[in-house]
C-alpha cells in the first residue's frame, strides 16, 4: 500500500508530526511506501529518508507547491532530474517576485510527476507534456467530477488523493 499527501511538521504551521512519527504509523498501519510532501519546502527530506529505512518503507520524495493565489500542485521525484527540478521550482517559489507556477512548470517538470487538483493547471501540464495526474482530493464532488472528466477527455490517468496533515484523528 502506498500513502500519498503525508505532511510532516516541516509543513510549518500546518501539520504536527515528525517524519519519524508518520514512518511508524505507516508500518503499523500497513502501508509499504510513503510520499512525503510538505508544503513549499523539501526540510524534511533527510529526517523522512532515515525514517524510512528504519521502519523498511519504500520513499517517495516530493513537496506540495502552494501559490500565493491559492494555486495548488503536488510533485513527486522519479529520478535525480526530477530532484533537482523540484529544488529549482521551490526555490523560484520563495525568491522569485511575482512567482508563477506554469512559467516556472514550463522549465522545470521533467523528472517529476505532477498530481494536479485544478483544471487549469491540469490543461497547461498537460500541453507542456509533463507527466502529469489529476488528483482528486477529498470526497467526490461537483470539482472532483469535472477534474475526472477533464482528465479522462485528455488521456490523464487520476487517483484518488487524501491528505495527511496529522497522526491521528
Amino acid at each position: 500500500m502506498l500513502a500519498l499527501g503525508c505532511h510532516s511538521h516541516f509543513s510549518l504551521m500546518r501539520a504536527t508530526a515528525s517524519p519519524r512519527a508518520l514512518c511508524r504509523q505507516a508500518r503499523l498501519l500497513g502501508y509499504t511506501s510513503l510520499a512525503l510532501l510538505d508544503c513549499n519546502n523539501c526540510y524534511g527530506l533527510w529526517p523522512f529518508l532515515a525514517a524510512c529505512a528504519e521502519e523498511g518503507l519504500a520513499p517517495i520524495i516530493g513537496a506540495e507547491v502552494h501559490t500565493d493565489n491559492s494555486q495548488r500542485l503536488f510533485c513527486l521525484v522519479k529520478d535525480r532530474t526530477g530532484y533537482r527540478n523540484l529544488c529549482r521550482l521551490l526555490t523560484a517559489r520563495h525568491c522569485a517576485p511575482g512567482f508563477c507556477l506554469e512559467t516556472a512548470l514550463a522549465a522545470h517538470h521533467r523528472g517529476l510527476i505532477l498530481l494536479v487538483p485544478e483544471e487549469r493547471l491540469l490543461h497547461h501540464c498537460r500541453e507542456i507534456e509533463a507527466d502529469t495526474v489529476a488528483a482528486l482530493m477529498d470526497r467526490p464532488n461537483q470539482h472532483t467530477s469535472r477534474l475526472r472528466q477533464t482528465a479522462r477527455r485528455l488521456g490523464i490517468p487520476a487517483v484518488a488523493m487524501a491528505e495527511t496533515w496529522f497522526l491521528t484523528p
